[in-house]
């Protein structure tokens, strides 16, 4: 039963900060590339600070630079999602993050070689196809999607590409080994971003 409070927990929680990243882009920050700015500067400190105390195994140049990969990956989709949800009903685009599932079940078949049972793809395209309706827009008997959408497509498929970059990683080493390189990607994700 446990199992059951702590999903509901995770939900609210996440729903939570989905209305606050909404109230801070709508009032207070209004440009993503801060938001993006801020996430890769706190990333680079935590990142390379939980490397470096709980990480110690070498990392290949492979996976160094899958790790760092991993960084841009998820720099690109907070990008994609703040701007997003500056234009955008938060209630229309968290729905479309949905489609995460979607695009990790696709790398992952082809980069990964992972499958799954005929239900488990049902679910997905189930999740895929409720995304689609809550985003659909239809217009003088045509459907169509805003902008926004495909932004929070785009982001989706940053993220997803960045959980099978993890995934590929974490198959030979820790996850606290490949911190320092998502550090420094983040990091150097956000000064390129500050600058520009």
């Amino acid at each position: 039963m446990l199992w059951v409070i702590l999903a509901i927990a995770a939900a609210v929680a996440f729903a939570t900060a989905n209305i606050i990243d909404k109230f801070v882009m709508s009032h207070e920050m209004k440009d993503a590339r801060l938001a993006v700015v801020t996430y890769g500067i706190m990333g680079f400190v935590l990142f390379a600070a939980a490397s470096l105390i709980f990480g110690g195994e070498s990392l290949s140049t492979e996976l160094k630079i899958f790790s760092a990969l991993t960084g841009v990956c998820y720099c690109s989709g907070i990008m994609c999602y703040y701007s997003a949800i500056s234009k955008e009903e938060v209630s229309k685009a968290v729905p479309v993050f949905s489609t995460i599932p979607l695009f990790i079940l696709i790398l992952a078949y082809f980069l990964l070689d992972e499958r799954l049972t005929l239900i488990k793809y049902a679910g997905v395209l189930a999740i895929v196809a409720g995304a689609v309706l809550i985003s659909v827009k239809l217009s003088g008997g045509k459907f169509s999607f805003k902008k926004s959408f495909w932004i929070l497509l785009l982001g989706a498929f940053f993220f997803a590409a960045g959980d099978v970059a993890i995934k590929y990683v974490t198959d030979s080493v820790s996850i606290w080994s490949m911190m320092l390189w998502l550090g420094f990607a983040v990091g150097a994700f956000a000064l390129v971003t500050f600058i520009l």
